[in-house]
């Protein structure tokens, strides 16, 4: 078992530099480097690298957005379970649960898009099913997990809304060469390595665990973990080897 030490400080000539390649790509909306580089300050400010924001966040009418898909990964990673009751292209029902907010009950219908003037709209015709699915899915995470999106639309809302000049390109008046760079906090990491007998379901279940916790699994079986949560995996994959044992004693 040996230790890691993992560092992310990038400067802010090195996210300048990464927001002019997004811009000149044209792709994530992004249109100016102005616009890139708050929101490589936004993931880099949670911990996360800069280039995630081109993943997880886009430009929409001048506004920060998240995608969607973002917002459910988050909320399914942090201990949130979903259960659809119903979806068709007409409505969609569900609940979703959060061990810190309870549950909420969501219905979206064709109806309500209408009376909210989205059916209209050129992603509500061609995908009406997925679209009513997205409503319910925010509406439900803002009621029982508000801290997943932190005030942010998602990128269907947002196009929804007024153009922003929040993000508008703006004058630099500083020399971006002379500053210090950004301090980011020393993550340190334990290295755990997985009895590699084990099936693919135990696998599985080590790796989305690893995730939860901050943590990765490498393709040779090797367990990259917080320091800070090493132990609560260690436990973990303890009982997924007792049970593996177990099976093996009984046949």
């Amino acid at each position: 078992m040996t230790n890691e030490i993992t560092i992310q400080n990038h400067t802010l000539k090195d996210l300048e530099t990464m927001a002019n390649v997004v811009a000149r790509s044209g792709l994530f909306g992004v249109k100016d480097p102005t616009q890139a580089m708050a929101l490589m300050l936004l993931c880099q400010a949670d911990g996360l690298h800069p280039m995630t924001a081109c993943r997880q966040y886009h430009v929409i009418q001048g506004r920060a957005s998240m995608t969607s898909q973002t917002m459910m990964s988050r909320f399914l990673q942090s201990g949130g379970r979903q259960e659809i009751h119903e979806l068709t292209e007409e409505s969609a029902e569900l609940t979703l649960t959060h061990p810190q907010g309870g549950s909420a009950r969501i219905r979206w219908t064709i109806q309500q898009a209408q009376k909210a003037g989205l059916a209209g709209k050129d992603n509500w015709k061609s995908h009406p099913r997925s679209m009513l699915l997205r409503r319910a899915q925010a509406e439900a995470v803002r009621a029982v997990a508000p801290f997943i999106v932190e005030g942010l639309p998602l990128e269907d809302e947002a196009a929804e809304l007024p153009h922003e000049t929040l993000l508008a390109p703006v004058k630099r008046d500083i020399d971006i060469d002379k500053l210090p760079a950004i301090d980011q906090p020393v993550i340190e990491m334990t290295d755990i390595m997985l009895d590699r007998d084990w099936d693919r379901d135990s696998k599985a279940r080590a790796t989305r665990e690893a995730k939860r916790l901050g943590g990765s699994v490498s393709k040779d079986g090797i367990a990259s973990i917080p320091t800070s949560k090493a132990a609560e995996f260690d436990e973990f994959v303890g009982e997924i080897a007792l049970k593996h044992f177990q099976t093996i004693d009984a046949e």
